[in-house]
């Protein structure tokens, strides 16, 4: 599955014996290895610069090529592969042709030492890779998707794989001699294997973690990871059988011993340290520095009983609880250096058996060799696509998955770098497989983000708003949470949105419990009531009971609660496909407030949250921003008191739009606020008019129509000619009411001042709203309102 374990185990015993080799070439340098006088000090003194300026040249090269190509969207695996395997290739030279700067880099008495380095990157890199991943994501899908299309595109590729080598056989024989068979079988393997390690770190840096295709080839490249763990364990056993069946049975039976050791002391270990740790607590540094051994020691059993040093570790990631607090602990301990620092000199290693004068003496059998990648990489797509089109997915989708089963990265590397250390395969033939390889997933990767929108298939041509949906028609809202803070806040909102009079005015509100993934690659969307409109409060957690309570205080049927909890990182992508499919017409999202108590770990995700909501929602949005302590209002007080500020455009009317709803509750004593806008031209006075004024007088026209008969509306005028005395009319009104709702976007006062735009704090709020959470004196609530946009 993960690694290439079928293969002849000289991993270790390999690196041994190149720098035996390096240090007959370099007898200079050889007694620094043997313990002469000094040489301990010369150890130090030689070595360490090399090495520290390979890290720091391959890292630093990743990361200037990773930032260089941002704008086609280039994960960052691709370009450490680029700049560590194709750009020092270049920079390598036999030994005749070392320089002194060029020795900095590919010394061979530094080899040592770079090949640990590399080999650490590694070890870690897939431990935490097994960390992240959830194998049952394999089963929840319906209809066997990720099965058929996991099959179809591993099955299909290797059938017409050794077709082509079945077709090019006595050309290709000439080259490969007696390995001819072990090439066939070895070869094909890793070309058409999709490692779902690899697809995980590219969607989460393409922000496709969380979509259908994204979650689709995920579980689909799952299922081809069992499959060849079947591959793997027979062929590792098959080898070793070949000096003895005796021999063959200890391989089996080591590696079924160390999977029970793991199985039976390291992973109830870790769900103990999971069970006793406190909430929101981190595990304790010692354990983390045993698991950190644990690691190294499986690696060690791995790598001894036949197999490579990365399958023990990895079999060791998988059984590691995922998330908090274990998994989020051992990222934050183990993560950055290995994977950033690392990583891509062990991609730099591999760049240095790179041979591009060997390539071109070899050159037919090298295009062939280059053909059948492309052909393999062909029929992956058709296959997936076929695949996906049986599933009921589109042609485009099903291409676009192709391309996503045909992502590479350093488990592929790795499996044909132990091909090049077995001599199966020479630095010619290295190099043919490798870079094509390189090149296809750097042009498939960007395809993909260019694309690929997981929203657009779903977008529709409609106008979701508040102010489109008719009083007696069900109004369907959804609440964004990430802790409890804002509960008291919207249940408020909430109860004054339905109004207890009227039964006909059905509210439908959707809860969506937001958990930030955290070392998980696998993001879910879980509802907690089921088919038959059924909710079981003890399988919830106390935020989404407060709702249910909620729901229960109102007659039958008024009020209707669907608690979701999403758990993925804080992107848009669960809300939009919820709106969409639930055809939800207003998301209320809260806001601390500024200079409050909250929580400033919830504050920071939820700032970040709001722009994409806003950006990407297909419906009205609501920014509620409240306070860090919710004030505790008198019982004999019932009187709710709301202030709507109107200037104009869609969202102020959309504003309007809401409190209308509002006014219907008997409780609430709302006033408008409408502003008159004037200016000075030429010496007089004239009156500000917006381009939708014939719209925003219909909407006010309306409001006041429907609402003649209540006593608790009142419609107030307010003339100003500037920003100044606009300002100075909001700052009287912050403190008589309990709720204030303004638009969001306000054109007429960004045209007094273009600069005006730079002094805003909080852009998401528009710039009312950003003047009322910045104020500290500031009592009231702020609803800042965002209308649809088409």
């Amino acid at each position: 599955m993960i690694g290439a374990g079928y293969f002849q185990n000289k991993t270790l015993t390999g690196l041994k014996e190149t720098v035996n080799s390096n240090l007959k070439e370099y007898p200079d340098l050889s007694h620094l290895i043997k313990g002469d006088e000094g040489g301990e000090d010369q150890v130090i003194l030689t070595f360490l610069p090399h090495v520290l300026a390979v890290i720091i040249i391959v890292a630093v090269a990743s990361r200037i090529l990773h930032l260089s190509l941002r704008y086609v969207r280039m994960p960052l695996i691709v370009c450490q592969m680029i700049s560590g395997i194709l750009i020092f290739s270049f920079i390598s030279k036999p030994k005749d042709e070392i320089s002194i700067d060029n020795e900095i880099i590919i010394s061979p008495a530094n080899r040592r030492l770079e090949y640990v380095i590399g080999i650490i990157g590694i070890l870690f890199t897939m431990f935490l890779a097994g960390v992240k991943l959830d194998y049952s994501m394999v089963w929840q899908f319906k209809k066997k998707e990720p099965f058929i299309i996991g099959s179809a595109s591993l099955f299909i590729p290797l059938a017409v794989g050794s077709l082509f080598y079945a077709l090019h056989y006595e050309y290709l024989q000439r080259f490969l001699g007696e390995k001819k068979v072990a090439f066939l079988l070895y070869i094909l393997h890793p070309l058409c294997t999709t490692y779902p390690i690899t697809q995980s770190d590219m969607f989460t840096e393409l922000g496709l973690l969380n979509s259908d295709l994204g979650r689709l080839a995920l579980s689909s490249s799952m299922t081809q990871c069992v499959i060849g763990w079947a591959f793997v364990i027979t062929f590792t056993v098959y080898r070793h059988a070949s000096a003895g069946l005796v021999m063959g049975l200890k391989t089996f039976l080591s590696f079924l011993g160390l999977f029970i050791i793991i199985m039976l002391v390291i992973m109830p270990y870790t769900r103990w340290l999971v069970r006793t740790t406190p909430p929101n607590a981190r595990v304790r540094d010692m354990h983390l520095f045993l698991i950190t051994i644990a690691v190294f020691v499986v690696a060690l059993i791995s790598d001894t009983i036949g197999f490579t040093y990365i399958d023990g570790p990895v079999i060791m990631g998988l059984t590691m609880p995922p998330g908090p607090p274990l998994g989020t602990s051992l990222i934050e301990w183990v993560d950055l250096v290995p994977s950033e620092m690392f990583l891509p000199v062990a991609f730099m290693n591999e760049g240095l058996y790179i041979d591009w004068p060997g390539l071109k003496q070899k050159l037919g059998f090298a295009m062939r060799i280059q053909l059948l990648v492309i052909v393999t990489f062909i029929t992956k797509i058709a296959a997936n696509t076929a695949a996906a089109m049986y599933c009921d997915k589109t042609l485009k989708e099903g291409i676009l998955l192709g391309l996503m089963m045909n992502f590479r990265g350093l488990i592929d590397m790795l499996a044909f770098l132990s091909l090049k250390r077995i001599e199966l395969i020479d630095k010619a033939t290295f190099t043919a497989f490798v870079v094509p390889i390189i090149v296809i997933t750097a042009i498939c990767a960007p395809l993909v983000s260019f694309f690929y929108k997981p929203l657009d298939g779903k977008k529709e041509i409609r106008h979701r708003a508040i102010q489109n949906v008719h009083f007696h028609a069900e109004l369907r809202v959804m609440t964004c949470f990430y802790d409890d803070k804002p509960i008291p806040t919207l249940l408020e909102f909430l109860k004054y949105v339905s109004s207890p009079d009227q039964t006909d005015n059905l509210l439908c509100i959707y809860t969506l419990h937001l958990i930030e993934l955290q070392a998980r690659y696998t993001s879910s969307l879980i509802c907690h009531r089921n088919k038959n409109g059924h909710i079981n409060p003890t399988q919830m957690d106390a935020i989404h009971n407060h709702f249910i309570n909620f729901q229960r205080t109102k007659k039958d049927g008024v009020i209707t609660v669907v608690p979701f909890i999403s758990m993925t990182p804080l992107k848009t992508m669960d809300v939009c496909s919820l709106v969409l499919e639930r055809n939800i017409a207003f998301v209320l999202v809260p806001y601390p407030k500024k200079h409050t108590m909250a929580d400033m770990e919830g504050v920071e995700a939820m700032r970040g949250f709001v722009p994409l909501v806003l950006e990407e929602a297909q419906c009205s949005i609501g920014i509620m921003v409240y306070h860090g302590i919710t004030r505790v209002r008198e019982p004999k007080c019932l009187q709710y008191h709301i202030g709507v500020l109107f200037w104009g455009g869609p969202d102020d009317r959309e504003g309007i739009a809401i409190a209308s709803r509002l006014a219907r509750h008997p409780d609430v004593y709302l006033n408008t606020l409408c502003f008159l806008i004037s200016y000075k031209k030429d010496g007089q006075q004239r009156k500000y008019e917006s381009l939708d004024k014939e719209y925003d007088d219909k909407a006010i026209a309306e409001f006041r129509a429907a609402n003649a008969a209540n006593n608790h509306v009142t419609i107030t005028k307010n003339r100003v000619g500037n920003l100044e005395e606009a300002f100075s009319v909001i700052h009287t009104l912050k403190n008589k009411y309990d709720l204030l709702i303004v638009g969001r976007r306000q054109e007429w006062m960004l045209m007094q001042d273009e600069n005006l735009e730079q002094w805003i704090e909080s852009p998401e709020l528009g710039l009312v709203g950003d003047m009322l959470a910045t104020d500290i004196s500031c009592t009231a609530n702020v609803l800042v309102v965002q209308q649809h946009k088409l």
